[in-house]
């Protein structure tokens, strides 16, 4: 019932709504405006977002786009993200949101708190929370409790605004009809393809078109500024071993933290039989599913086996095999009545049937454990593991920073990793926004190699697991090469220019010829091409298959009628040239939309109660006062 539960809070609307900032983060420590320019990156209605912060959420913004997108998550993509103005908006907009909750009233209690961190998926291991991963967790983010559960509460605060919001918005089921006929429409195309690349085999620019070229475009073939860096890596793995731990460190740790990161909370061991109800269920629903719930109990208090009733009757499909097994539950995890029933019971014992929002419900304890202390014995080998871990971080922080004065004063970064067994790396030059050979991209240390001079120390800069301690070997400044230097690649260029002009040259003669009432397939044979066809395709997106991202050749599609079948114009895309020719055009299946209405309305509401939190936020950013500092925003 647990995973049964989750699953269906996890779809309600609020889970949907505003954004990343919500889904992914917190909002980070808002301060107080103090009218110094050095202090802030953003001011919102007097309250503050320090530098500091946007730094933290762009950190947070860069890790989750590098597990969305993985390998595919280019530096190129990366500096087109602007991920410092972008972290700044949403913290913005999570603070204008705040501030609007505040001003309606809405509070936060400490058991909402309590059970909003409880919940969080990675914290819960078959489905129990984890109050030492908590912590470990906490302690790797550099997270105080305090801070952390501030932070929950203001992202809680958001959240019920939210809801305020999604309540206003009604189904319409009129409306989801419209946009499901509108968004399913589909068109089929024939298209004539003139390949670029092709038509790139017979040019050769002379020495004077290569020359005019370079100098026409010289900026195209400008290198960035870049600079080249030695660094050693400290890396808290390199100190395990000089790191020692001891009984009486385990023992202290264990004394201090036991009721706060050791303890087990009073459990029951549940199984169940669900009978669910529909949403929205009128009271004869209701009636009949207590009668049939009423009816189970009865055959359960003769002696039947519970574990094969639940696996014959119940509709939660995640436990009804195992018997209707829960495992074991603490309070908090469950919804409050049927945490109520579950505890009030001994082993062996059975509930009356129980109603939560999921539905009616049949209990039985199998075993109770009482709230304990786990004993050191149990927890020895974690504490050990964490005191060394995080000692050996701080072993390998202390190892760079001592290093990094030796370096200031003039010893070498071979003769400081040498000492201590490291190596130093000496990666090719880096412009802003490329990675650096050997490390993933780490954008403070590249802003702090090009902030030091040539031959000096920079600071110790945090990168991964690691502490970088670097000197800067040599910069090369931005220039333009010369013409000798880089005459292929400027050929290369200027053969693709004149390329893709003769392709839209000769496409849009196609064009006119196919306007001109001539069949495709007739220019097609005269001209020694091949009919494409994209097949049927929907609105969505700026995909065209066959053809690639073309959204004004798609929008062109959708604008084609029977009487003027041809398109307007030629479409560049790839570098290729095309001319499109409707080829059919087909309705939305309306007996689509009956058959999955429910749904579609659903995610119709869904989308339209999103637009209205956006339009929200629209207007609290028209009527706030909102100053951004520049200086202290380039700083970052």
């Amino acid at each position: 019932m647990l995973n049964f539960m989750r699953r269906h809070a996890k779809s309600t609307t609020i889970k949907i709504l505003f954004w990343i900032i919500i889904a992914v983060f917190v909002l980070w420590g808002v301060g107080t405006f103090t009218g110094d320019d050095t202090l802030y990156a953003a001011s919102v209605n007097g309250e503050t977002i320090t530098p500091k912060e946007v730094r933290h959420t762009a950190r947070q913004l860069e890790r989750f786009y590098q597990q969305l997108y993985g390998q595919n998550l280019t530096p190129e993509i990366l500096e087109a993200l602007d991920l410092e103005n972008r972290a700044l908006d949403q913290m913005i907009s999570g603070t204008l949101m705040k501030q609007e909750a505040v001003r309606l009233g809405f509070g936060v209690t400490d058991e909402e708190v309590r059970a909003s961190i409880e919940s969080i998926e990675g914290l819960n291991v078959d489905g129990r929370f984890q109050r030492e991963v908590y912590f470990r967790y906490l302690r790797a983010q550099g997270v105080t409790t305090a801070e952390f559960e501030s932070q929950q509460r203001d992202r809680l605060l958001v959240q019920k605004v939210q809801e305020l919001i999604a309540s206003s918005i009604r189904a319409d089921e009129v409306g989801a009809r419209e946009l499901f006929v509108f968004q399913n429409e589909k068109v089929d195309l024939a298209f004539l393809r003139v390949k670029a690349a092709e038509l790139a085999k017979e040019i050769h620019p002379s020495e004077a078109e290569t020359a005019k070229f370079y100098e026409d475009h010289r900026e195209m073939f400008r290198e960035p500024d870049r600079v080249a860096i030695d660094y050693v890596a400290y890396d808290a793995k390199d100190f395990a071993t000089s790191v020692g731990v001891t009984d009486a460190d385990i023992a202290q740790e264990y004394e201090t933290f036991k009721s706060e990161r050791y303890s087990v909370p009073e459990e029951v061991h549940v199984r169940h039989v669900l009978f669910a109800l529909p949403e929205g269920a009128d009271a004869k629903a209701r009636d009949e599913g207590r009668n049939r719930a009423k009816a189970v109990l009865e055959r359960l208090r003769k002696g039947e086996d519970f574990a094969a009733v639940a696996r014959e009757l119940s509709d939660d499909k995640a436990t009804s095999e195992k018997g209707g097994d829960l495992g074991f539950i603490a309070r908090g995890r469950a919804e409050e009545t049927f945490e109520n029933a579950a505890f009030a019971l001994q082993p062996g014992e059975l509930s009356d049937v129980v109603e939560t929002r999921y539905g009616l419900h049949v209990v039985k304890v199998e075993e109770r454990r009482a709230a304990r202390e786990k004993p050191l014995a149990e927890v020895r080998d974690e504490i050990a593991g964490a005191l060394r871990t995080e000692r050996a971080g701080s072993a390998a922080r202390d190892a760079a920073f001592v290093d990094a004065e030796k370096a200031g004063g003039g010893k070498s970064l071979q003769e400081l990793a040498q000492t201590r067994a490291l190596s130093v790396e000496s990666p090719p030059a880096f412009a802003q926004g490329e990675e650096i050979v050997g490390l993933t991209r780490e954008p403070e240390l590249v802003k702090a190699a090009f902030a030091t001079a040539p031959g000096q120390v920079g600071p110790v800069v945090s990168a991964g697991d690691s502490m970088i301690l670097f000197r800067v070997r040599e910069t090369h400044p931005a220039h333009v090469p010369a013409l000798k230097e880089i005459r292929a690649e400027v050929e290369n260029a200027l053969r693709d220019e004149q390329a893709k002009a003769k392709a839209r040259e000769r496409a849009e003669a196609l064009r006119q010829a196919l306007a001109g009432k001539k069949p495709i397939e007739e220019v097609a044979a005269t001209e020694k091409l091949t009919v494409e066809e994209t097949g049927p395709f929907t609105r969505a997106g700026e995909y065209v298959p066959r053809i690639g991202t073309a959204p004004d050749l798609k929008k062109a599609a959708f604008a084609l009628t029977r009487e003027q079948p041809v398109g307007a114009q030629v479409y560049v895309v790839s570098d290729d040239a095309y001319v499109i020719v409707l080829k059919d055009r087909l309705a939305a299946d309306v007996a689509e939309f009956e058959k999955k209405k429910t749904e579609i309305v659903r995610r119709n509401l869904d989308e339209r109660r999103q637009a209205a939190i956006e339009a929200m936020l629209r207007q609290l950013k028209a009527r706030a006062r909102i100053r951004v500092n520049a200086a202290a925003l380039a700083s970052i």
